[in-house]
């Protein structure tokens, strides 16, 4: 009897039970269906994203932060479709013209290690372009997110020269 009042109050295990501290019984064979698991409900490019000069070539080092639904960083398998388009405006209509495109597959561990850099919880992506950006140039980096279960996590931001202007 001592033995089990010393299990209930430290939260031993029995048959299948977990006795928590309070003396509430928790089955254990559901936790692994139940628990909460973060996945991505948003995508974000980070402000640090920007032009850059990598083998005397211009490219474009896009960071991005997969978020979940508590606004924390989270890595995820999954695919990233990024374009960088050209807008340009007319007297009625803002249009866009599509520069480049890439796409990125995320489903492997060498993926994410290639990818995801731990310091600043972003995956970093250095994008080569074949001109440079002009400083009047109106740019936008539009991003989709394929996540395994189909379902798509999208996000722009307006590029300047000097890297992000605004997020969208």
């Amino acid at each position: 009897m001592a033995v089990m009042f010393f299990g209930a109050v430290t939260g031993c295990e029995f048959k299948g039970q977990t006795v928590s501290p309070n003396n509430q019984a928790v089955d254990t064979n559901l936790i692994g269906n139940q628990a909460w698991q973060p996945v991505p409900q948003r995508v974000r490019i980070y402000p640090s994203s920007r032009f850059i000069l990598t083998q005397k070539r211009p490219a474009l080092e896009a960071r991005v932060e997969l978020q979940d639904e508590m606004g924390d960083s989270v890595k995820s398998p999954g695919s990233f479709h990024l374009e960088l388009l050209k807008e340009s405006t007319s007297r009625r209509d803002v249009m866009q013209d599509k520069l480049y495109s890439w796409d990125v597959p995320m489903v492997s561990i060498e993926d994410q290690q290639s990818y995801f850099e731990s310091v600043t919880r972003t995956y970093r992506f250095v994008l080569r372009l074949d001109r440079e950006i002009k400083p009047d140039d109106q740019l936008v980096l539009a991003i989709t997110f394929h996540r395994t279960d189909g379902k798509l996590l999208q996000t722009k931001a307006i590029l300047g020269p000097d890297g992000v202007r605004f997020g969208q």
